[in-house]
């Protein structure tokens, strides 16, 4: 039973290309800054506080290895992806989910 969601609510990456995500998500989206300091940056396209944000693993975590087990350095990874769904009730979604487990 899929559970196609009505709209992106938000998605936050971690990234070492931080200056660069944020010229690409404003050049692609349109999407202005809402609120920056030097580690995090939360920017939208519409009415919403923010629909991406980012934080910098350079400010965050400068000495850090982020490489995973296939030797990828994690230039950007990508940590929260939430979407919406007018329809679907929380025992709903809950039901859903209890249906896919084995």
């Amino acid at each position: 039973m899929p559970i196609a969601p009505s709209s992106l609510v938000h998605v936050v990456y971690r990234t070492r290309r931080f200056e660069e995500m944020l010229a690409w998500y404003a050049k692609v989206f349109g999407a202005r800054i809402q609120h920056r300091n030097p580690a995090l940056a939360f920017l939208t396209f519409d009415h919403e506080h923010h629909r991406f944000a980012f934080a910098d693993l350079g400010v965050i975590r400068p000495d850090e290895d982020d490489r995973d087990d296939r030797g990828d350095s994690g230039a950007s990874l990508l940590n929260t992806l939430n979407f919406s769904n007018r329809t679907m009730g929380r025992y709903r979604l809950i039901s859903a989910f209890s249906k896919l487990a084995p």
